[in-house]
């Protein structure tokens, strides 16, 4: 479990429930995407809308995969930290993006560590060019961690609910802030089912951070 911050144990023991349920998701949907295909298809088309992306079919299936490979390495290995946080009126939780990941290039030392990392698989990536859990790693280095804040809005949602905001959705959003550098597209156009439906249409919905919240926590439903 990742370190706790300003949390009660009561608090504390809802958010270890409130991530392992997260953790089931992002397992499950690699374990699909590897042994059932076609239904993990099926179900990136209704929370992303394949044919609609940005790149085309073939990259936005890609940059799903990448994102929640990348989800699974940073909830797996902990290296993020939770904070908890007051009354922010409409914001339930925040964690920050890496900026400019997509111009970080490994140099020297780091990138024969990064080479090997690609190597042994551990690492989805494409060229030369880091992936946001990899930035992270730069950032913060291997024993370093990343804040993720949860605020009063937060813990008066439901647990999980299927296509709703929820507190594993809201968990799941922002760690793809984090791990998958993932954005608020348009906020706040892009929250709710009605941004995902949204980002849909416009093209960013793999960009989009509650895309794949509300697409994760279906695993939860099925």
């Amino acid at each position: 479990m990742p370190r706790f911050q300003g949390f009660s144990a009561q608090e504390k023991q809802r958010m270890e429930i409130i991530i392992n349920a997260s953790k089931y998701c992002i397992h499950k949907a690699q374990d699909e995407a590897f042994s059932d295909y076609r239904e993990f298809i099926r179900r990136a088309h209704k929370y992303f809308d394949l044919r609609n992306v940005a790149g085309g079919h073939e990259a936005g299936t890609h940059l799903i995969m990448k994102t929640v490979s990348s989800m699974r390495l940073m909830i797996d290995s902990d290296t993020y930290h939770i904070i908890k946080g007051g009354d922010q009126g409409n914001t339930n939780a925040d964690m920050s993006t890496v900026i400019g990941f997509h111009r970080a290039k490994f140099a020297g030392d780091k990138k024969q560590v990064a080479v090997q990392a690609r190597t042994q698989g551990t690492m989805m990536y494409a060229g030369r060019t880091i992936n946001a859990y990899e930035a992270r790693l730069l950032s913060y280095g291997q024993k370093g961690s990343a804040p993720m804040h949860f605020y009063k809005g937060f813990f008066e949602l439901s647990g999980k609910l299927n296509d709703k905001q929820s507190q594993v959705e809201t968990f799941l959003h922002e760690l793809s802030h984090g791990a998958g550098a993932t954005e608020d597209v348009d906020a706040p156009s892009c929250y709710g089912w009605q941004g995902v439906e949204y980002c849909k249409r416009n093209g960013t919905s793999t960009v989009n951070a509650e895309n794949y919240g509300f697409f994760l926590q279906s695993y939860l439903f099925s």
